[in-house]
């Protein structure tokens, strides 16, 4: 789930994206998707400090992100063909957004071009569960915190051409 501007973004097992508005509480869109199999996260990138707009990435047990435009509702990119077993989530990092899931590898996307550039080894034995990222403006430094069913935690300190979160 994320909130982007006035809306509430969810995702389900039913292969749906749901969106609430924030003050009347009533659902204004839900959307079907070509996924094969049930949503697993949400993670919403801005697009250049305008609120509200930007880009929602959807991670699924199909092994593929869709990418959504906030502003029309419509899937703009699908992203396939790196992860090799379920994908439980996205978290952004600057300029960059890290995917991650049951083969407890990290994919580096780019932002703007939904490139991939990057693949990282967490060194973890199961899946990855969950991952934060954190930005040091005094050490102009990134951090990023992936944790895995195998109860460990894999801290990197990234110094990327990234801009700080707005």
């Amino acid at each position: 789930m994320c909130l982007v501007g006035k809306h509430i973004w969810a995702c389900f097992q039913d292969r749906k994206l749901r969106v609430w508005d924030t003050k009347s509480y009533e659902m204004v869109k839900e959307m079907e998707t070509e996924h094969t199999s049930h949503l697993s996260g949400l993670c919403f990138v801005q697009s250049s400090n305008e609120s509200g707009k930007g880009n929602i990435w959807c991670t699924s047990h199909d092994k593929v992100i869709s990418v959504w435009s906030s502003e029309t509702f419509e899937c703009v990119a699908k992203l396939s063909g790196y992860h090799t077993k379920t994908i439980t989530g996205a978290t952004r990092m600057g300029d960059h957004v890290w995917s991650y899931g049951w083969d407890s590898v990290i994919h580096v996307w780019h932002t703007e071009t939904l490139q991939h550039v990057a693949e990282l080894k967490t060194y973890s034995s199961q899946a990855i569960s969950e991952l934060v990222t954190d930005y040091f403006p005094g050490a102009h430094s990134w951090r990023a915190y992936a944790v895995s069913y195998d109860h460990s935690c894999i801290v990197w300190r990234c110094r990327p051409h990234t801009h700080p979160p707005s």
